[in-house]
Formats: C-alpha cells, sequence, structure tokens
C-alpha cells in the first residue's frame, strides 16, 4: 500500500454481541439491548438547526445545551431516527450512535449472582466465570476518510464479520423468582 491509502483509509473493530445467559425454561437472566443516540458532530450549531431537532423531537427528550461532550437524546424510537435522517440529509452536523447495554432481570439477589461486565468483558458473578463463552469475536471494516479527514460512510467494507458469544443455560437449580425486568 502506498502512504497516501494508508492515511486515507481506517480499519476499524465491528464489536460482537455478548451471549445471552437464560434460566433453564429458556427465560433471559442477562441480555444485550442496542439502543441509539443523537449526538451533534459541530462545536457550532445554528439556533435554526436547533429549532429543527427540537420540532424532530417533541416534549422534552432534548438535552437543549447542545454540546458535542453529552448526547442531545437518548434511546432514540424508530420514528425518532426517521425524522432526524432527513435532517442529517440536510445538512444539520447531527450523528446516530449506537451503544449497547446489558439488562438483567429485576432480582437483587439473582443480579449479583449475574454479575457485571466492564469494556465488554466480564467483570464478576456468571458473566466472569462463563466470559470465555459469552464474549463473541469482533469483527473488522474499513472505510474511507474524506480530505477533511471525515469517514465517507457509503465507503464501508466489511473485511471480518463480528461473531456473536455463546449463550449459556443456568442449571434447573437456579430460578427466577421475580415479573418483570430491569436495565
Amino acid at each position: 500500500r502506498t502512504q497516501s491509502d494508508q492515511l486515507s483509509k481506517r480499519i476499524f473493530q465491528l464489536p460482537a454481541s455478548r451471549g445471552m445467559i437464560r434460566f433453564s425454561d429458556g427465560t433471559p437472566a442477562a441480555w444485550d439491548e442496542r439502543q441509539f443516540d443523537l449526538w451533534i458532530s459541530s462545536k457550532k450549531l445554528s439556533i435554526r438547526h436547533q429549532q429543527m431537532i427540537c420540532a424532530a423531537l417533541p416534549g422534552n427528550r432534548v438535552d437543549k445545551k447542545f454540546t458535542t461532550v453529552h448526547p442531545v437524546c437518548q434511546n432514540l424510537t424508530a420514528e425518532e431516527i426517521r425524522r432526524l435522517k432527513k435532517l442529517i440529509q440536510e445538512n444539520v452536523p447531527l450523528k446516530i450512535r449506537s451503544r449497547v447495554f446489558r439488562r438483567t432481570v429485576k432480582n437483587t439477589a439473582l443480579q449479583e449472582k449475574i454479575g457485571t461486565i466492564t469494556n465488554g468483558r466480564g467483570f464478576s458473578g456468571w458473566e466472569k466465570e462463563y466470559d470465555h463463552l459469552l464474549s463473541g469475536k469482533p469483527g473488522r471494516a474499513e472505510i474511507i476518510l474524506d480530505r477533511t479527514r471525515q469517514p465517507i460512510l457509503s465507503s464501508m467494507q466489511i473485511l471480518q464479520n463480528p461473531k456473536r458469544g455463546k449463550d449459556i443455560v443456568l442449571p434447573e437449580s437456579v430460578k427466577f423468582q421475580g415479573d418483570s425486568h430491569e436495565n
């Protein structure tokens, strides 16, 4: 590769989904949930653009500080994403970023046994004990950057697909005692 090719392309990791932890009856105990957030991609956002964003996201869902440090709106619905895509096509400096959130059953004793994850890896409990199974294998993708070093989304090529982690099933002796799920 030439130096100009290396400077104009970037290879990055595609995160792998973590496997689910399930009870013996199939009920989920811990699972990943993808959420979408709205971010501003420019330090200067015009008053007109701010008004357009507020109109696209009715109610009190918008953080009106409009900074690049915090999301403007979290956990967007499919309808909100459709409305925002129109603004993005009109060159309003916005980005929709996805993030994965690990959810667990609503039961304090079981939550402690399930444990936590940090940076996608099991940190405690079953999440740590079965990390070698639950962790998937990240993929890789390549994207071309324009002359201002911004990615050209239509140029993205997947070099290797991520591989999802394996689900694990808890023994029958572990029972879910509760009727709802929690964050």
